[in-house]
């Protein structure tokens, strides 16, 4: 199944006001820079009354317990001025759960005690938006996993005496995740089964650098430490509560999102956003960045 859901009309929940507004048979062009941040910009839905509502239902149908790719074709400015709310909502219409994208792609897998759903692409101090259309495709049953991924040196700086290793999230990381860090290597796709195929790897390594293994969700955390501790580095984790055993590895804390202002807008943020956070300058080995 696939289905691909444009926009193509104006209902009562398109944000209209000062806004200027073009549907074409390719995109819709939708641009209002005065918009406040955390307004709908418009939301399809896979229910409606008519009578009330003024429109058909735009979404398809989903089945229960199947996983399904939503797949959202746009262009924004700035970038990542919109994001998209998936709501599951119970037969009386009352909100389940909820999802919050914000990426071009995501696997969604439609709740057991769900009635229906909307979607709502919500504006993040965007000022004009290109849609293009949402696709959704239902996933097969037996998902392969992709295979295990260890990057070549990235950033490499021959002076720096450090090696960062980061554990990366099925969110993948953002632009500026990176930014400052010297001799990075990525690990991405990993599972518990991997963890000897990546000590293999680095270990190598720990005859010339000292090392340093980051993670940045719960999982990563714990994927962060189990490598550090078998290789004798230190794991820089955002969270020591995600690992049980810590007294097999230095652990180094970092990262105040929970306890910064921003901790309500937090599930807005994309995942990586935390190795902001990261002490450069001594995963640098010292050096300034």
């Amino acid at each position: 199944m696939q289905q691909v859901i444009p926009w193509t009309q104006v209902t009562a929940d398109t944000f209209m006001y000062g806004t200027r507004l073009e549907i074409t048979e390719q995109a819709t062009y939708f641009e209002n820079a005065l918009m406040p941040s955390g307004c709908v910009i418009h939301e399809w839905k896979m229910m409606t009354v008519y009578s009330t509502d003024k429109t058909f239902p735009q979404l398809p149908i989903l089945k229960h317990g199947r996983t399904y790719r939503f797949t959202f074709d746009f262009d924004v400015e700035p970038a990542g001025g919109v994001y998209f709310k998936i709501n599951f909502k119970k037969r009386n219409g009352v909100e389940l759960e909820h999802i919050i994208v914000q990426s071009h792609e995501a696997d969604v897998t439609f709740p057991d005690d769900a009635f229906s759903y909307d979607i709502q692409m919500i504006n993040a101090a965007a000022t004009s938006v290109c849609f293009r259309a949402i696709v959704i495709a239902e996933q097969q049953e037996m998902k392969v996993n992709r295979a295990l991924t260890i990057s070549s040196i990235l950033n490499e700086q021959s002076e720096t005496s450090t090696m960062n290793i980061i554990c990366v999230g099925d969110q993948g990381l953002s632009r500026d995740a990176q930014q400052g860090l010297h001799n990075i290597i990525l690990i991405e796709h990993a599972h518990q089964d991997d963890i000897q195929r990546i000590v293999t790897c680095l270990e190598p390594l720990t005859r010339g650098y000292v090392l340093n293994v980051i993670g940045y969700t719960s999982y990563t955390n714990q994927l962060a430490y189990q490598v550090a501790s078998t290789l004798d580095a230190t794991a820089w984790v955002t969270s020591k509560s995600d690992i049980q055993d810590n007294s097999a590895a230095t652990i180094h804390e970092y990262g105040t999102m929970s306890h910064s202002p921003h901790q309500l807008v937090a599930p807005l943020f994309h995942e990586s956003r935390p190795l902001r956070d990261l002490d450069r300058m001594s995963l640098n080995g010292g050096m300034q960045e």
